[in-house]
């Protein structure tokens, strides 16, 4: 994949240096494994989308928080969407800004500017959007 990489978010230092505000997007997520409909509580994760590529930020103790089967069903998920060619990226954008029902739902998404990013990253960061 052209530009995909994927950081926790204490390591995160902003979006790559080739993507300006005017070309950000991002999905903001939530993991509920057993979660109810409508309940905002679970793993954070936000993927961040650039013409050139995506960028996903999720809690450096996320594999502690979750069971060895979500580990690797979340894992497997963002190795395919770190896949997911450029020409493909809005389309990945429409579909998980889209997801409303099962373990993986959006929170927030659409255009962002880096002091908003920077601020939901932050909290992921502090586990104030944490599980």
């Amino acid at each position: 994949m052209n530009g995909s990489s994927q950081y926790f978010a204490d390591e995160f230092n902003g979006p790559h240096t080739a993507m300006t505000e005017d070309q950000l997007s991002f999905v903001y997520l939530r993991y509920s494994p057993d979660a109810h409909p409508g309940e905002r509580v679970g793993l954070p994760l936000v993927v961040v989308f650039a013409k050139t590529g995506l960028q996903i930020v999720i809690s450096p103790t996320w594999r502690e928080q979750l069971e060895r089967e979500d580990r690797e069903y979340l894992n497997l998920l963002i190795s395919d969407w770190q896949e997911t060619s450029s020409d493909m990226l809005p389309s990945l954008q429409e579909a998980l800004s889209e997801l409303s029902v099962g373990p993986l739902q959006a929170v927030e998404s659409g255009p962002i500017d880096h002091d908003r990013l920077n601020e939901i990253i932050r909290r992921i960061s502090s586990g104030e959007a944490s599980m």
